[in-house]
């Protein structure tokens, strides 16, 4: 990637990242507390068990999937693209998708996204408030960043080690029709995919993808714990 496109070739699609984790994650916690509020009426985060939990975080990455989906479909397709002669915007790429496909094919791959995005939030999700619960640390101490930061990266890397072959189906499907991507499916994805590299080519990237989901997750913890205190702090003052 370094010699085609040199440094900046390791930030291409950042924008369009961020573009997609805003609403996502906006989604992700909102979506979160209101399925545990509308499946589980009355009852509070330390009543909740690991298994509702997960049900809930499951249904929330299914439906923060679903709202940004089309954002995450073309950040795909801008990333691997390494044709420098082939150089389009988001929404130049989002066309050229629609052209070819028709406006469903901004859905291309949902239905293996929706497989690997559910239960990947819905372990991070559930793992990250039961850990809290259960390890309960003080809210008030000026540790609690550490705290947030720890749990945060656990429940990342605990999610992605689950859900990692599933996320990696998802990202070939959405590249059906591409050079060297041709599938009859997801079935037929996971098939061509075991021929070429074995079992191992399903866990495939997956030490690169701990370096990025281990920080994320602990920051993105973070950032929503924190915001959550200086709310609760700003309106009983």
């Amino acid at each position: 990637m370094y010699k085609t496109e040199g440094m900046m070739g390791f930030f291409k699609g950042n924008g369009v990242t961020v573009l997609k984790i805003a609403p996502f994650s906006a989604a992700e916690f909102y979506f979160y507390e209101v399925y545990k509020a509308k499946l589980f009426p009355g009852q509070e985060r330390h009543q909740l068990g690991y298994g509702p939990k997960l049900l809930c975080g499951s249904l929330t990455g299914v439906t923060a999937s679903f709202l940004t989906y089309p954002i995450d479909l073309v950040k795909t397709y801008l990333t691997v693209n390494t044709d420098s002669s082939r150089n389009v915007n988001f929404i130049e790429q989002g066309k050229i998708i629609v052209r070819a496909n028709g406006f469903l094919g901004l859905y291309k791959g949902l239905g293996a996204s929706l497989i690997g995005i559910g239960p990947f939030i819905g372990v991070k999700m559930a793992s990250f408030d039961w850990l809290m619960v259960n390890i309960n640390p003080d809210k008030k101490s000026s540790k609690i960043i550490y705290w947030n930061l720890a749990i945060g990266a656990l429940a990342g890397t605990l999610a992605v080690t689950a859900t990692y072959p599933t996320d990696l189906v998802r990202k070939l499907v959405q590249l059906n029709g591409e050079p060297g991507h041709n599938y009859d499916g997801i079935a037929d994805c996971c098939k061509q995919l075991w021929h070429r590299e074995g079992f191992m080519g399903f866990w495939k990237g997956l030490w690169a993808t701990y370096l990025k989901v281990a920080p994320m997750t602990a920051i993105l913890f973070l950032t929503n714990e924190s915001l959550k205190l200086l709310y609760r702090n700003l309106i009983s003052a």
